[in-house]
């Protein structure tokens, strides 16, 4: 009998053991740094600001108008049957915003067309101000390229050459040298890369000119055209 006591004592304890085997104690996770509590804290401000700023444009009138008016009429069906689009990446506001949007929607048809109107405006603005940049560039362009003729008049004169040198055409795309010499030999040379007192038909090309004459005043001319 006191065998059998003692033997299921054993079983018991060693049942014990195998319990606490299986369940080892948890260790307790280290308090985080003063840093990374700064930092939780300043990423919970950043996402509050984030938030605070869209929930202002969501509840903004004018932008609610704005979105509602370059919505196409598909655009609408969509958000009218509740299908998920994202204007904001908080998911409370978006769906705030989209409720908005739906709760307009009979606003629609007015807002869009004065959208439409809006947008023409803005566009034959932008091409106002596209031409007025374009021709100052040209007028520029013009310019450089007449004052770059006298340049090179210089260095044809600086190696002997007195070689005449004039612009022609609207945008002075037209470069015109004129020299008692000049011949076919001459065109020959700048048609394979060569030279003129250093200069060349690519760089030529390069400032603009189009096409390129050599003449000798007389009966001879021959044109380069570049496109």
């Amino acid at each position: 009998m006191k065998s059998a006591l003692l033997l299921s004592f054993g079983l018991l304890v060693c049942a014990g053991c195998s319990e606490q085997k299986r369940k080892p104690e948890a260790q307790a996770q280290p308090a985080p740094s003063q840093a990374e509590v700064a930092q939780h804290n300043e990423l919970i401000k950043e996402y509050e600001a984030v938030k605070a700023k869209q929930l202002g444009q969501a509840n903004s009138s004018e932008y609610i108008e704005e979105t509602l008016g370059k919505l196409s009429a598909q655009g609408l069906k969509s958000i009218q049957a509740g299908e998920r689009v994202v204007y904001f990446s908080d998911p409370s506001v978006n769906k705030l915003f989209l409720e908005k949007l739906k709760a307009r929607a009979g606003e629609w048809k007015k807002l869009h067309a004065r959208q439409v109107r809006s947008q023409a405006v803005a566009d034959k603005q932008d091409a106002a101000q596209q031409a007025v940049h374009d021709a100052a560039s040209a007028r520029q362009a013009r310019q450089e390229r007449v004052s770059y003729a006298k340049t090179i008049r210089n260095d044809f004169l600086d190696n002997n050459l007195d070689i005449k040198v004039s612009t022609s055409g609207q945008d002075a795309t037209h470069l015109t040298l004129e020299y008692a010499l000049f011949s076919a030999v001459w065109a020959r040379k700048l048609q394979v890369g060569g030279g003129l007192a250093g200069h060349t038909l690519d760089e030529w090309h390069e400032k603009g000119f189009t096409k390129i004459t050599l003449s000798d005043g007389y009966d001879y001319a021959s044109s380069f055209t570049f496109h």
